[in-house]
This record gives C-alpha cells, sequence and structure tokens, in this order.
C-alpha cells in the first residue's frame, strides 16, 4: 500500500513550505483510491512558536472533512512541515488520532523529505509515495498553481494559488463548487497575509472531550 500524488500537488505543497520557512505550515489532504487529488491548506494557529510547532483548531478538521466530503473524497489527513527536523513524527505527532500522516522535511532546504506513514497508536510504518509523471487525467479547473507576491510585503509571505483536481471526471457542478470553494480560501489567505479580519463560517462547538486544538511538531 501506498500513496500517489500528481506532480503539481507535490510542488505546491513543497513550495508552500519552502515560503514559509521557518516556519511551519500544513493542511488537508484528500483524494481517492490512494490518490491525492485535493489539498485544503490551514493556517499555522500556535499563538507563539510558529517555527516548531504547527497547530490547527477543531474547526479547521470539521472543515476539512465537510469539505472533501462535499466533492466526493476521502479525508486522507494532515500534512505539515519540519523546517529543521527530519521527517520522522516527533512525540507531539504522535499524539494526534489518525490513521495517516504526511510531514515534509526541510533539513536539506533543496531537497525536501515528503514522508507518508500509516499510524497506529505509537507505532508508525512509512509508506511508498510515488510523484505521477503523467497528467492526462487531471482537470486543472483552477489554474496554474503559481505563487503571486503580495504587493507591499516580502517575498517570503507569498501566497500560494493552489488549484483543486478531481481526475475521477467529477460532474461540472461539482467542479464548480470546488473553485467556488478554494476562492474563497485563497482570499482568506490574502486577508490573513495583509493583516485584514477574516470572515470564516461559524461551525458547531466541538464535543466536551475536545480542548479545540490539535498541535503538531
Amino acid at each position: 500500500m501506498g500513496f500517489k500524488i500528481t506532480r503539481r500537488h507535490y510542488d505546491i505543497i513543497i513550495n508552500q513550505g519552502h515560503t514559509n520557512w521557518p516556519q511551519e505550515c500544513g493542511g488537508f489532504l484528500g483524494g481517492k483510491d490512494m490518490i491525492i487529488s485535493a489539498i485544503l491548506p490551514a493556517f499555522n494557529q500556535h499563538l507563539y512558536n510558529k517555527t516548531d510547532t504547527f497547530a490547527i483548531t477543531s474547526e479547521d478538521i470539521e472543515r476539512a472533512h465537510a469539505f472533501f466530503e462535499k466533492h466526493g473524497l476521502q479525508y486522507y489527513g494532515v500534512y505539515h512541515t519540519h523546517p529543521k527536523a527530519s521527517a520522522q513524527p516527533s512525540d507531539q505527532d504522535l499524539k494526534n488520532i489518525q490513521r495517516f500522516m504526511f510531514i515534509i522535511s526541510y533539513l536539506d532546504y533543496n531537497n525536501p523529505d515528503f514522508a507518508a506513514y500509516e499510524v497506529k497508536g505509537r507505532n508508525y510504518n512509512r509508506l511508498p509515495l510515488e510523484i505521477l509523471a503523467k497528467e492526462a487525467a487531471v482537470v486543472d479547473i483552477h489554474g496554474t498553481g503559481k505563487i503571486n507576491p503580495v504587493p507591499g510585503k516580502s517575498p517570503n509571505l507569498r501566497v500560494p494559488q493552489i488549484p483543486v483536481r478531481d481526475p475521477f471526471a467529477a460532474p461540472k457542478t461539482k467542479a464548480g463548487d470546488m473553485l467556488q470553494e478554494m476562492g474563497r480560501i485563497n482570499d482568506m489567505f490574502n486577508e490573513y497575509i495583509t493583516e485584514e479580519k477574516i470572515k470564516y463560517h461559524k461551525l458547531r462547538k466541538p464535543g466536551r472531550d475536545q480542548d479545540g486544538f490539535s498541535t503538531l511538531a
């Protein structure tokens, strides 16, 4: 068992890590049949130490599940970067309950290590990750994936224009919904970078046993 990812999706994630370095960044991955065909970025919610910790809220996770379900895709899990460490899961990473974990190490900045793991409790097994060279079946509904700088801001705060593609011939109505959703997310990124107030859709509160945050290191 292993994952496959298109070259475009792979490059988008690697570029996201480069442009946020030395801070940790990440998001969520989804797809079908172990093929990663959708990326949903998330803001690093940690308040004090974003260079060593990536934090997301229960609402982020709920939003990701809803997004992938809406477009007929499976939720695979969280991906996050290790800017100055190996791709091996940390103790903090293993405290999070998830079947799959994706870590991108920038210990060698010019040759990042993209690792996929299957996790069972405190045990984990690295899975093969194949980068698909051919993308003939991939429908690009949101542009080229280029990274556009925000005027008046540092080049290190560039906003990735992240496409979502469904290689499984999803109906055009779904593609339109995905385009609209990703457009909204990109607008949120722009608002975050330009320090404008971000408007989130309200979701139900986490259960009593949840503190609302999940942190990975």
